[in-house]
């Protein structure tokens, strides 16, 4: 898919950062499934919206990741020499069997249902306190205040990251998932990720280090320990997929609750229905992460 802008026949111009779409991209999707739903671009990539067919794109085996390939398209032949691509070129999202599964057993055998039910109540005290705050303040940035400090929490505790730590990822240290968006980094946004990018690899490493001496009930500890058939983690999978966990592991979910909650005050008659019926708030969560999701495009090669 084209980091540029694509125009398809009697269909608008569709730049997926222009505001209009960012406000609004299930009208230019409506209109390119219309007019053109597989459709090449003027640089050779091509552009599918229609369910069926991205489905198969998704599903078959003919098409897979091509990280190196991808990247070098998008960002140029220097691209995979940046630490950036480097650590993400080891990222589960990005493999390929038979490195895809055997990194994703290992990831997977720490989230366990049992593991992530026992979790619940932590992350239910954590957002009950996030809404006291916001009762006794008055109000409350729902952005600021609850989407984004109540996922990097969670995923903090995940981690394992010392309390004493937790400030500088609070406020401080974040990578966009823009970083494993189809659209390239704007150099401003490159230079400020690489910057981070060492930061967190720095930090990381010193906590696998306390964790291989001091292990602990969390996920670190438990990739560190993975086992499966007598094959670990090397250092740098597993420094790469502890990146992918932590930005995975709050953005994502950040921009879901904002979507989902403007979702429901643009449709007033929806947020009423479930203020009145809570019991189906289960079943909101599901349609409000199909209805607006927070990953919008994603990219997928050829391999025959």
């Amino acid at each position: 898919m084209a980091h540029t802008t694509i125009e398809a026949p009697d269909a608008p111009i569709f730049n997926p950062l222009a505001p209009e779409v960012i406000a609004d991209p299930y009208a230019f999707y409506d209109q390119f499934r219309a007019h053109d739903p597989v459709y090449k671009t003027p640089l050779g990539f091509w552009l599918v919206t229609q369910h069926d067919h991205v489905s198969v794109v998704l599903r078959d085996r003919q098409f897979g990741r091509d990280f190196e390939n991808e990247t070098t398209l998008l960002n140029g032949p220097q691209a995979m020499e940046e630490p950036l691509q480097v650590a993400m070129r080891r990222m589960m999202l990005f493999l390929e069997p038979p490195d895809h599964p055997r990194v994703r057993k290992l990831v997977t055998k720490a989230f366990s249902a049992k593991r992530i039910e026992e979790m619940r109540p932590r992350i239910r005290s954590i957002a009950e306190r996030l809404i006291d705050k916001a009762r006794r303040d008055g109000g409350m940035d729902v952005v600021s205040d609850f989407a984004l400090p109540l996922p990097i929490t969670v995923i903090c505790d995940m981690l394992g990251i010392p309390d004493e730590d937790r400030g500088d990822f609070l406020n401080r240290f974040r990578i966009t998932s823009r970083v494993i968006d189809i659209i390239p980094l704007t150099p401003t946004e490159k230079e400020e990720v690489t910057a981070q990018l060492a930061y967190l690899q720095t930090y990381f490493r010193k906590l696998f280090d306390m964790r291989r001496s001091n292990p602990g009930d969390d996920l670190t500890t438990h990739l560190v320990q993975a086992e499966e058939a007598g094959d670990k983690l090397s250092e740098d999978e597993l420094l790469a997929n502890i990146l992918l966990l932590f930005v995975a592991g709050h953005e994502t979910t950040s921009n879901a609750i904002g979507n989902s909650l403007h979702a429901l005050y643009r449709n007033p008659e929806q947020l009423h229905v479930l203020k009145e019926r809570p019991q189906l708030i289960r079943d909101a969560v599901h349609e409000l992460l199909r209805y607006d999701s927070p990953v919008q495009l994603t990219s997928r090669s050829a391999l025959e």
